[in-house]
């Protein structure tokens, strides 16, 4: 092709030449018949009016102005062989350019040009095709229309576009990830219940440990710090298909039981006092019971408060809107579904003594008092949140928010017992109720439903480890807007009356103080169950490790 391209370069250069048109002509001829000599390792070429992809005739090039833009122009340097006029004909197969017979190279007109005139001209190129395998005389097929550009691939959120930082970018290398699965450890801690004055002391033993007394000292009430928990977190999704993303998961968390503890226990001689105060409803004033005393008894006071909180949640999940790079990406997706709370508490308190030699009621009488609050609250309701996850290289940073509606069921269940054994080991007579929980009262099961709002927020920094495994930390909050609190549902307000073994009784059997004989009268109603309701809430840390498959 390089030949005849010369050649019909050398063909025009001749006619501007003062020497003439036919000498030169015979050089051209002689260039032009070289040129269909076949090529090392090809075919033939020759330029042949039958050839579709060549030019039919070697023509004058096209003079172009000078400065005119003009792309695409090539230098040209040629040179001059023996005079011959026509192109042998070349052996070659049938059909072949190179079996085609000589064609002469016709003289070019001459122009108006003068050959004494300097000449200014850049010469075009020409382009040349290839002769395709198609029959002479047929041109090379067109496609008629471009190809249709390929739709972009669909980026599946399940397996993210993942930079390694090494130049690598890992696009899921294999089918994208179908599962996901996490475990992480928590490290929470929860809002402390409180109880009212559950244990007094007085120094001055004829104070008793009662409220409001000059040397009365208040050692148990107030706030339980149930101090940090640790739990743990398990979260298990699927994506039903990654071209239409769509994923169902679910979680299960806990924290394991804590229990506050508080112990005091007097000695032999029944110091230091322990007193169990409350409001006395029938004299209408503070009242103790004593657990130890220098004048009455000796013994010990123990109070426990456990604490259970667990979860767990079902949730579609379906993409709002994502995004991936070379470097990282983010995803946004929405989440709906159900969620279950379950809190159990209780506030058991248990006193354990006995009375001296001199005690004047009840000599030697060896006692054990216990009152116990358990309380359940369980939270059924639906949920609807979103979660964000921001990509960059291997770190990662996620979002998740969730707000859910439902229904709080709560259980209160109150009990007492009381046990009373008479001196030199005689059997010890039960009774129904203790100080705080009496028959006829309080003691019971009781249930109310609320409506309740459980917002939860989580962060969550996390470092893709290999393509499938990650690493994160984070912090979490639920908070839950009504729960029994065991420590709320005390009420100070007690009919002695109904305390075991508390008072004497008549011949007629009404009850009788003591100290003056005077005759207490029963008030219906009191103590009560309170069912009060506050709000709740867990936060803490959270170390976990998240595989995707």
């Amino acid at each position: 092709m390089r030949r005849i391209w010369m050649g019909s370069l050398v063909l025009s250069l001749s006619w501007m030449s003062p020497g003439g048109a036919p000498a030169s002509a015979g050089r051209a001829g002689e260039i032009v018949a070289r040129s269909t000599e076949a090529p090392v390792g090809g075919a033939p070429i020759a330029s042949s009016v039958a050839s579709a992809s060549a030019p039919a005739t070697l023509g004058r090039p096209r003079i172009v102005p000078e400065g005119a833009a003009c792309p695409g122009l090539l230098p040209v340097s040629c040179h001059e062989a023996p005079e011959t006029p026509t192109v042998a004909p070349t052996a070659g197969r049938a059909g072949s350019p190179a079996a085609l017979s000589a064609v002469p190279v016709p003289p070019t007109p001459a122009t108006s040009e003068s050959g004494d005139e300097p000449s200014t001209f850049a010469i075009e190129r020409v382009a040349y095709f290839e002769p395709a395998a198609h029959p002479l005389g047929q041109p090379t097929p067109v496609p008629s229309q471009a190809s249709p550009v390929p739709p972009p691939p669909f980026v599946d959120v399940g397996a993210p576009t993942m930079d390694w930082g090494d130049g690598n970018v890992e696009d899921g290398a294999g089918p994208p990830a179908r599962f996901y699965a996490s475990a992480e450890y928590l490290f929470w801690w929860t809002k402390n219940d409180g109880t009212p004055p559950l244990v007094t002391t007085s120094s001055n033993p004829f104070d008793n440990g009662i409220l409001g007394q000059q040397t009365t000292q208040l050692l148990f009430g107030g706030p339980l710090d149930h101090d940090l928990q640790q739990g743990a977190r398990f979260r298990l999704g699927y994506w039903f298909d990654p071209c239409k993303p769509m994923a169902i998961e679910g979680s299960f968390f806990f924290l394991s039981p804590r229990s506050s503890r508080f112990n005091i226990a007097s000695g032999p001689n029944g110091t230091p006092l322990i007193g169990r105060p409350f409001f006395d409803v029938n004299n209408q004033m503070e009242s103790v019971e004593l657990v130890a005393s220098p004048l009455t008894s000796a013994g010990q006071l123990q109070i426990q408060a456990p604490s259970r909180f667990l979860g767990s949640d079902l949730n579609l999940r379906c993409p709002l809107c994502c995004a991936e790079t070379c470097t990282g990406g983010y995803r946004v997706d929405l989440l709906g579904g159900f969620r279950y709370l379950r809190l159990n508490e209780g506030l058991y308190i248990t006193e354990i003594g006995q009375n001296f030699p001199t005690e004047p009621r009840r000599p030697n009488q060896a006692f054990r008092i216990d009152d116990r609050f358990d309380t359940t609250n369980a939270f059924y309701g639906g949920q609807i949140g979103v979660t964000g996850e921001l990509r960059r290289g291997r770190w990662s940073f996620e979002t998740r928010g969730l707000v859910a509606l439902g229904d709080s069921h709560q259980v209160l269940n109150i009990n007492g017992a009381a046990a009373f054994a008479p001196p030199f080991d005689g059997v010890p007579a039960r009774q129904p109720g203790g100080l705080l929980a009496l028959p006829g009262a309080n003691i019971g099961r009781f249930s109310q439903d609320r409506f309740a709002v459980v917002p939860e927020l989580g962060l969550t920094l996390g470092y893709q480890v290999t393509e499938a495994i990650k690493v994160t930390a984070g912090y979490n909050i639920i908070y839950w807007s009504s729960v029994l609190r065991p420590g709320d549902q005390i009420d100070r307000n007690l009919d002695i009356t109904k305390i075991p073994d508390f008072l004497d009784r008549d011949a007629n059997g009404n009850f009788i103080d003591s100290n003056t004989g005077r005759i207490i009268r029963p008030v219906p109603g009191v103590p009560r169950p309170v069912l009060k309701e506050k709000d709740f809430w867990a936060q803490g840390l959270n170390f976990g490790l998240e595989f995707r498959y």
